[in-house]
């Protein structure tokens, strides 16, 4: 059956900044928009004296965020709605207010930021190959790029797997959805937001193994309908169908091992993997303190282009992430790496260089830890992480 084109989706960091109506009667009014991702934005809202710091759940287009204060010693609550229409523009935002109960009406306001460039998430990448065991896939959709995440057609990818995809229309309470069988495993992904469950969405992917439970895994970039075929972001997909995934920046290809035997010949151009073992040990960044690192970069085990490794911001909280790849240019590219205690995820890179290391974060849904770059040098001590 054919598939509906995925509507326009803004890249939502693009908002990020400060907003003013054009015309002012001389009342303050103003809009400020912070730590975006995928799903969120946080948003403060000034009306003359009155400001609300809330934050928003982004849907496509809209975002909808609710506030209430409670005021003089607890006899006065103040309490909304706000909606923000996000255009290639500008922002419009609907106040819907409320005091004591008693219903104020709704107001709205078309915001303007002379410094903004809309953004579109869909980015069709005709430059990015892929290749299957080493063997380059011929597909019928160019791949694209949705928040930074490369998404391929499920079905092109999933079958040269060895694995079936299933479309099922209108289940109950969740809408369509699209499945990949392999084996005992079977994976699903909603293509839609019903609204029915949390879950039950673009952003995330199930996975059951035979009879057991599922389990619902977040995607960095949602299940997308795009020229009539279903993206979905490949790292997630193959990964959890028991491959390893690297990514060349160089060359943009998309490398997707199952033959956990073989080396891709995309790793390594003359098939020998580069001796990285001098840089197993623990790194540091040293900002506040001679004696204290800000953050450490312990690398624990390298096996060929396989490297083991473990991020550590003091201040704030541990990363950790067991597995990745280093491409032929030194570049290690993550995407998974989980605070162990709320599972607010970072991405970036980690690049080897001679005497150095470095790493880069590109994105963050860690609200203290903003998009950066930290160069090591080598410790000689222990790491506080053992």
């Amino acid at each position: 059956m054919a598939i509906p084109a995925f509507a326009d989706q803004p890249y939502y960091p693009c908002y990020e900044g400060t907003w003013n109506i054009k015309e002012n009667s001389g009342t303050p009014i103003k809009l400020k928009i912070s730590n975006v991702n995928s799903n969120n934005m946080d948003i403060y809202f000034q009306y003359g004296q009155f400001a609300i710091n809330t934050t928003g759940k982004i849907d496509g287009k809209k975002v909808n965020a609710n506030y209430r204060e409670v005021w003089e010693g607890g006899d006065f609550i103040v309490s909304g709605t706000i909606t923000l229409d996000l255009g290639d523009q500008g922002i419009w935002l609907d106040w819907h207010a409320y005091e004591n109960g008693r219903d104020c009406g709704t107001d709205g306001y078309m915001f303007y930021n002379s410094s903004f460039k809309y953004k579109s998430a869909i980015n069709d990448s005709v430059d990015i190959t892929v290749e299957l065991n080493g063997s380059q896939l011929d597909l019928e959709q160019n791949p694209i790029m949705v928040n930074d995440s490369v998404l391929l057609p499920i079905r092109a990818v999933a079958e040269s797997m060895g694995a079936e995809v299933t479309w099922t229309e209108g289940v109950r309470k969740i809408g369509n959805v699209v499945g990949i069988q392999k084996d005992s495993r079977y994976i699903g992904f909603c293509v839609e937001d019903t609204g029915y469950n949390e879950n039950y969405n673009p952003y995330h992917m199930m996975i059951r193994d035979g009879d057991q439970e599922g389990r619902f895994v977040k995607l960095y970039a949602p299940v997308t309908l795009y020229n009539g075929y279903t993206m979905v972001p490949i790292r997630a997909v193959t990964e959890a169908l028991g491959a390893d995934v690297t990514w060349n920046g160089v060359s943009r290809t998309v490398n997707i091992l199952t033959d956990k035997k073989t080396q891709s010949t995309s790793n390594s151009s003359d098939n020998t993997a580069k001796d990285y073992s001098k840089y197993i040990g623990v790194w540091a960044e040293y900002t506040f303190s001679d004696d204290v690192p800000e953050t450490e970069l312990i690398i624990n085990n390298i096996d060929g282009n396989k490297v083991d490794y473990e991020i550590m911001f003091y201040r704030l909280a541990g990363y950790y992430n067991q597995t990745a790849y280093i491409d032929d240019n030194g570049v290690i590219n993550f995407k998974t790496v989980e605070n162990e205690e709320s599972s607010q995820p970072i991405q970036g890179t980690i690049t080897l260089l001679g005497d150095s290391v470095n790493l880069n974060i590109t994105s963050s849904e860690q609200r203290y830890i903003t998009p950066k770059s930290i160069e090591f040098y080598k410790k000689n001590t222990q790491s506080r992480l053992k």
